[in-house]
Order: C-alpha cells, then structure tokens, then sequence
C-alpha cells in the first residue's frame, strides 16, 4: 500500500497527475451496466442527494464508501462550508508544512488574499465520501447526470448544500458523447483499498487498469493550461 502511495505521490509532485483518491473498499460493478460517482465531504451533501434520488424514484442501487484525496490546490477551490466553517477534513500543505487555515477568512485562499501563483504551489488533503450510483439504463444515467450538474452548482437556490465550486462528477460505461463532459482514462488497483487517479493522457503505470469515461469539463477549467490529468 505504501509503495502504491509512494509512485502516486510522486506523480503528483511531477504534475504528471493532479491528485488521486484511496477509498476503504473497491468498487464492484454487480451486474450494472453504467455508474455515476461524485465526491464529497459533508452529511448535509449526502442528505440532500438522497432525498431528491428517492423523491425522483430513480431505479438504482446507491452505495457509499470512504474516501481520502490528494490534489494539487486551485486558486477557486472552497476552504468553507454553508454555514462559513472550515470544512472539517481539509488540510492544506506547502511541500510538508500546513497552512492555519483559520488565518484565511475568505471563501477561498484567493479571497484571503494569496495570487494563483501561490495556489498553485499548494497540496490539499481530504477525507469524505463517494457516492456511487449504478444503473442498467442509459436514459436513467443522463437524466442522473443532468440532475448531479444542476444540484451541484455552487450559490443557487436550488443547488444541494455545501455544494462545490467546481464539483467532481464520472460517468464509467456509456459511450458516445455526453453534453458538457470530456473522456478520460481512469486508472485504479484493487486489493483491501482501491487507488485510483484519471487522466486525460494515457498513463504507464504498471499493476494499474485504465478505463474509458467521462468527467464534467469545469473541472478541467479549474486546471493550468499545462495540466493534463487530476
């Protein structure tokens, strides 16, 4: 596990990735065709995303697994919550010092006062969820997508609490296009944990197996211009 760590951290420090996730159990298809994942951190997210899957009446199987994340910071990324609190599972690191993030009083670093430039010199660590969605119906997974989309989007009245500024949404299985989403190679190794980063280039990585899906494009418009993976 460690030795799996070491290679993707180096990755990272070589911005050859922009982050990676290590989840406490693999995720199995069981028999489901397509699969939604989103990433968050708060109970306040997760409740708001059930009550709409169970008020929709969606057809599928829901499951939630813990997460940790590493990734490269972006100067837009939230440090706060709804209610203006520090989100409770997020560290910020320059090289292997952390930053006091009670010192920042904005919504984001950038607000607080430090340029992109500065930003982009940052570590973030995280601790939350993965939502996982699985589904056998195309039509159900589009519909899933547009409803993730919408909810996510940051500041609106109809937007599910504590929602990102730049949400992570993947879609593994369909084919074809899919409006406001880009392909990419996801990479992951399974034992006891699972690791797993994508990336819009292939990767060698050896013990890994890539996959075929989709993210939403605003994440990669966070990005540098140079970047080619998360």
């Amino acid at each position: 596990m460690e030795k799996i760590k070491q290679s993707l951290e180096d990755l990272l420090e070589k911005r050859i990735i922009s982050g990676y996730n290590i989840f406490e159990k693999p995720l199995e298809r069981k028999g489901y065709t397509f699969i939604l994942s989103n990433l968050h951190e708060t109970e306040a997210y997760l409740a708001d995303v059930k009550q709409d899957l169970k008020s929709l009446d969606f057809k599928v199987l829901l499951t939630v697994r813990n997460r940790a994340t590493t990734f490269r910071w972006v100067y837009d990324y939230i440090i706060r919550d709804d209610n203006g609190n520090i989100l409770k599972n997020l560290r910020i690191r320059k090289r292997k010092e952390y930053l006091d993030l009670l010192k920042y009083p904005g919504n984001t670093l950038f607000e607080s006062g430090l340029n992109k430039e500065q930003c982009e010199e940052l570590i973030g660590e995280t601790k939350g969820y993965d939502i996982a969605i699985f589904s056998n119906s195309k039509e159900e997974i589009v519909n899933l997508v547009s409803l993730f989309t919408i909810r996510t989007e940051k500041g609106k009245s109809y937007s599910w609490k504590d929602a990102y500024k730049t949400p992570f949404i993947l879609v593994q299985g369909l084919r074809g296009e899919l409006n406001n989403f880009e392909e990419v190679n996801l990479y992951s190794i399974k034992n006891n944990k699972e690791f797993a980063f994508i990336s819009k280039e292939k990767v060698q990585l050896k013990e890994f197996t890539q996959e075929d899906c989709y993210i939403n494009k605003s994440l990669f418009q966070m990005e540098n211009k140079d970047s080619e993976s998360i």
